[in-house]
């Protein structure tokens, strides 16, 4: 397997992750100690989207899991920091892969489905197995990764991608008071009406279906880049 074909390989699957987000609209969670309203039900479609958005980016840190069903099953599993980078699982059925974005740069590792599809050799399995690859924050292959990685950036795709909105019904969000955004794209955005306008939760729209939780806003995880990785050219030099 060449280097350049696993870079292709890890940037379509984060690609396609995004163009599912994008195409409806995010949500999270955070529970709120404050039962008193923080007023944003009151507001119209468009103020309620304005507060969330200034909500999570404010916010520093960000939890963010779910799956969307755009071409195939993708899974999203990621601690997002402000500044810092952002480190956890992205999925796309068996294949699966741990991300870590520190000091600008992006290291990922496979796991046996994965580099199995990656590379269709039992041989690069054994050899890739375990191993942290890095590329350089340069590399075009991360380009898409990049906006999974910032909480800024899916904030901008909220903003950018949803048709009209209306207000919905009031409900409860794990425990969290919330109002609904209907989208006439036909996604769904649940907003928290106690506390911060924190995002909540996205059901996505109906021709895709699943769905994504914003939870443990301003959370202190902690991102780190892995202490032994190999550099993503060397595997292109070594043709693995």
């Amino acid at each position: 397997m060449r280097g350049a074909r696993l870079g292709l390989l890890v940037a379509a699957l984060a690609a396609a992750l995004v163009i599912a987000a994008c195409g409806s609209s995010s949500s999270g969670g955070s529970h709120s100690t404050s039962v008193a309203s923080n007023g944003v039900a009151s507001k119209s479609p468009q103020q309620i989207l304005d507060a969330a958005v200034a909500a999570a980016e404010s916010a520093g840190s960000v939890h963010v899991s779910g799956t969307l069903h755009e071409q195939s099953n993708l899974g999203l599993d990621l601690d997002l920091v402000t500044g810092k980078g952002a480190a956890g699982t992205i999925s796309q059925g068996a294949p699966r892969f741990r991300l870590i974005v520190a000091g600008g740069d992006f290291y990922f590792q496979g796991n046996r489905a994965f580099w199995l599809h990656a590379s269709h050799s039992q041989a690069a399995v054994q050899l890739l197995l375990g191993k942290w690859i890095r590329y350089p924050s340069a590399g075009a292959q991360f380009a898409s990764v990049a906006h999974l990685t910032s909480i800024k950036a899916l904030m901008d795709a909220l903003v950018k991608s949803h048709g009209t909105l209306s207000k919905g019904a009031t409900t409860t969000i794990a425990g969290q008071p919330a109002i609904a955004l209907n989208d006439s794209n036909g996604g769904k955005l649940y907003v928290a009406t106690t506390g911060k306008p924190y995002p909540l939760k996205l059901l996505a729209k109906h021709s895709t279906g699943g769905e994504v939780s914003f939870t443990q806003y301003g959370h202190a995880f902690t991102i780190a880049a892995p202490q032994h990785s190999i550099n993503a050219a060397q595997l292109q030099k070594a043709g693995a």
